[in-house]
This record gives C-alpha cells, sequence and structure tokens, in this order.
C-alpha cells in the first residue's frame, strides 16, 4: 500500500474520530449525523451539479449511488442507535472492527482482489488489535455504568453497523472509479438525507429542532468532517485494495486511545494500550503489502 495513501487514510482518520466524538456528545445522535451530513451536502451541491452537467455522472453511475445512499441512511440509524445505548470507545472499535473482517472476506469473490501473504497478515494483526481494546472496553463496561441489557443492544447494533460499513465499502469501491470522489460523496450524502428526510420530518420534528439549537457549531464542524474524511478515503481506494484502505482506517482507534490518555486524562489499561499499538503494526505492515 502506497505511503500516500496511508497518509490520506491516516488524515482521514483524525477527522473521523472527530465527528464520531462530536455525534456522541450530541442529545440525539441520529437526528446529529443526519442533520451534518444534510447540511455538508447542501453546501457543496454546485460541486455535484457542475460534474451532472458537464457529463462525468451519467445514468449508468446510479445503481452505485442508489446503494451507497440507502445503505448509507440505515448505517446513520445504526450507527445512531449503538451511539444511544453504548459508549463510544465500544462501539466504534466493534463496528470499525468487524467492518474489517468483512471486507476482507469479500473483497476477494466481488472484487477480485487477492491480498498478498504480507496483507492478509496485516489484516490478521488489526483485527486482533481491535478485539482487544473492545474486549477491554466490554469487560469494563460490565462492572460499570451500563445495564447488561443496554450493553448487549449496543453491541448489536455496532455489529450490524459494521455489516453495513462492509457493504457501502465494497460498493463504493467499484463507483469511485466511475464518478469524482467529491461528488460521489455529496451525492451519496444528500441521497441518504433524502431517504430519511420523510420519516424524520414526521416523527422527530422537535427533537430536530431542540438539536440544532443546542449543537449548530458541533453540526457546522462534523458536517466538513464527515463528507472530508470519506472523500479522502475514496480516494484512497482509487490506488489501493478496498480491504487495505478499510484495514489502515482503523488507525482512528489508535488515535481514540492516546489522544484519551493525553486529552482527557484517561487511563487506558495495558491491555488497552497494547491493543492500539497491535493496530498500528498492523497498518505500518500494510505498507510492505
Amino acid at each position: 500500500m502506497p505511503w500516500a495513501s496511508l497518509a490520506i487514510v491516516f488524515f482521514a482518520s483524525c477527522l473521523h474520530v472527530g465527528w464520531n466524538a462530536l455525534a456522541k456528545k450530541a442529545r440525539d445522535p441520529l437526528l446529529f449525523i443526519w442533520s451534518a451530513t444534510g447540511l455538508g451536502s447542501i453546501v457543496l451541491s454546485p460541486w455535484a451539479v457542475q460534474c451532472v452537467a458537464s457529463g462525468q455522472i451519467n445514468a449508468s453511475h446510479l445503481p452505485f449511488l442508489v446503494i451507497t445512499a440507502v445503505v448509507h441512511a440505515a448505517y446513520f440509524i445504526t450507527l445512531g442507535r449503538a451511539y444511544r445505548l453504548g459508549d463510544l470507545s465500544l462501539v466504534y472499535p466493534i463496528a470499525r472492527g468487524g467492518s474489517v473482517a468483512l471486507v476482507a472476506i469479500f473483497a476477494w469473490p466481488l472484487l477480485n482482489e487477492s491480498p498478498s501473504w504480507i496483507g492478509a497478515g496485516s489484516i490478521m494483526t488489526i483485527l486482533v488489535g481491535v478485539t482487544l481494546v473492545a474486549w477491554k472496553q466490554r469487560r469494563a463496561l460490565s462492572l460499570h455504568s451500563i445495564p447488561p441489557s443496554q450493553r448487549r443492544q449496543s453491541l448489536l447494533w455496532a455489529l450490524l453497523t459494521s455489516t453495513l460499513i462492509a457493504t457501502y465499502s465494497l460498493n463504493d469501491k467499484i463507483g469511485v472509479h466511475k464518478v469524482d470522489p467529491m461528488a460521489y460523496v455529496i451525492l451519496m450524502s444528500f441521497g441518504a438525507w433524502l431517504t430519511l428526510l420523510p420519516w424524520i420530518a414526521w416523527q422527530h420534528r422537535r427533537a430536530l429542532k431542540h438539536e440544532w439549537q443546542r449543537n449548530t457549531k458541533a453540526i457546522a464542524i462534523a458536517a466538513v468532517f464527515n463528507l472530508s474524511s470519506y472523500a479522502l478515503v475514496l480516494y484512497a481506494m482509487r490506488f489501493s485494495h478496498a480491504s487495505y484502505v478499510v484495514a489502515s482506517r482503523e488507525i482512528s482507534i489508535v488515535l481514540a486511545v492516546f489522544l484519551g490518555r493525553l486529552g482527557l486524562g484517561e487511563q487506558p489499561s495495558m491491555t488497552r494500550m497494547l491493543g492500539a499499538l497491535t493496530i498500528a503494526a498492523g497498518i505500518l505492515s500494510l505498507r510492505l503489502a
């Protein structure tokens, strides 16, 4: 995997951790994510309109855009539900780590991507690190504030989220070779926003108003971080295997662990620190794949 792709994914991961942390702090994570996505796609819509007008996007691209929009809409729901029920440090590693395994398994038959032995070993190393981080968090949460039934629900929603991440990642690996990545992200985000608009307008109008009143600035920041981070990932997918890019995105878990210690005064266990270092080792070894 080229150094340029790793650098792009690293920066994208920093942005990804940022908007997920903001979503976790929101009054309603689903409404927060939906609002940020809609705001970003509407502000940047002239870019997508220009791509359509110039013929860069045509009817043959619609299946990929429709699939990614619908799957992302479902992803907003499952991620929002997982964050309402569980802790960020539990939901995030499971949602991201599960997608690594699924993309690695299905990229071979669907995308004809056969990882090298080094690539496969790197992906396995990353999964081991994710497991160490998530397992320690699972045990910690079982001893503290989150009831067992609620914890189990958050785990299920996180696992479902990982399935959706893998689904749109495989679809988008094909789609981004046909469409400009930034235009692709804008149209995907706008489509996902429109998919959920009737339901949210009907069921959550009052809660949506409160979310904007409380988190206007955070929504604006998340809008920039959200669309920018995934656009960068799609650019990286143009030059590398989907399984490598999805796996290398797990550097965000490492960032969450060390930023929690340095910036938030958290005291992660040795197991969690070891897991983070294992993820980092696996990502660096992808450079040799």
